[in-house]
């Protein structure tokens, strides 16, 4: 399974092949030039993570 993140909305998607059109489901917008990532890597944890820490302090702001 494969993720790619929305440089739009920073939302995460999955799917089973990285080699379709790939249309954001949160914002509609054409990801499908974005890298897919294997679902559940190191990365991708990782960028998740830092994705909710920054919307959190813009919550707090």
């Amino acid at each position: 399974m494969y993720c790619k993140i929305c440089p739009n909305c920073y939302g995460d998607s999955y799917s089973s092949s990285p080699h379709f059109t790939w249309i954001c489901p949160y914002c509609g917008k054409d990801i499908t030039r974005e890298q897919g990532l294997p679902a559940g890597s190191p990365l991708v944890k990782k960028i998740l993570e830092e994705i909710k820490t920054g919307q959190e302090k813009l919550i707090k702001k």
